[in-house]
């Protein structure tokens, strides 16, 4: 596999889509240049061993469908702390698939890991996203990519809606990145997320059980 990156990001727990219109209005306002919105719409696999071996070991490995092109993800799993997220982080595309199934065995194929202690990849649950995304630049400062996701988490036979923002730094000064983020909350009335997509969906998990 490929070698891991450090991912940085930024959440923002939102209750209506009007924050997400305050959190443009904020970022321009200090200064932000703004790209064109993108949408797009991802379709996530969450897998695990029947012992929940990866999760025990503070990992995720997600399987993702957008816009037809598939590629998996394998994470450090991190407690989100004031809203910032780090975690180590690497992406294998899977070029030519065009199938869920496919992609879930090659998965199986490719993925070696101690964590998952022998035991057979299958789904833990499975989050759709409805994403609209910009390119967000701070001149001299740092790029990044603003996310709007609206989002739907299966687990087990309960669904769970819930809304973010989501600010992943890219480039530049970290400082300023953070500095920014701390604007934003202040500026826009925005509560830092305290727990990710991923925490919520085993949430549900457990209580279901």
């Amino acid at each position: 596999m490929k070698k891991a990156k450090e991912e940085i990001e930024f959440k923002w727990s939102v209750s209506s889509t009007e924050q997400f219109g305050s959190f443009l209005k904020a970022a321009k306002s200090i200064g932000a240049a703004l790209g064109s919105a993108r949408a797009a719409v991802n379709r996530d696999l969450y897998l695990d061993t029947a012992g929940h071996a990866l999760e025990k070991n503070r990992m995720t490995c997600r399987l993702r469908q957008s816009g037809g092109v598939f590629e998996f993800t394998v994470k450090s799993a991190s407690k989100i702390k004031g809203g910032l997220a780090r975690r180590a982080e690497t992406n294998v595309p899977l070029p030519g698939v065009k199938d869920m199934a496919v992609a879930l065995e090659l998965v199986r194929s490719l993925f070696h890991h101690p964590a998952a202690a022998g035991g057979e990849l299958d789904v833990a649950f499975q989050i759709e996203n409805k994403r609209r995304h910009y390119a967000l630049t701070l001149p001299r400062g740092f790029s990044a990519q603003a996310c709007f996701d609206d989002v739907t988490i299966f687990a087990g036979l309960k669904t769970v809606g819930m809304r973010e923002i989501e600010l992943e730094y890219m480039t530049g000064s970290l400082p300023k990145f953070l500095d920014f983020t701390r604007q934003i909350t202040k500026k826009a009335g925005l509560m830092p997320a305290k727990m990710s997509k991923v925490a919520t969906a085993r949430a549900a998990l457990k209580y279901l059980h």
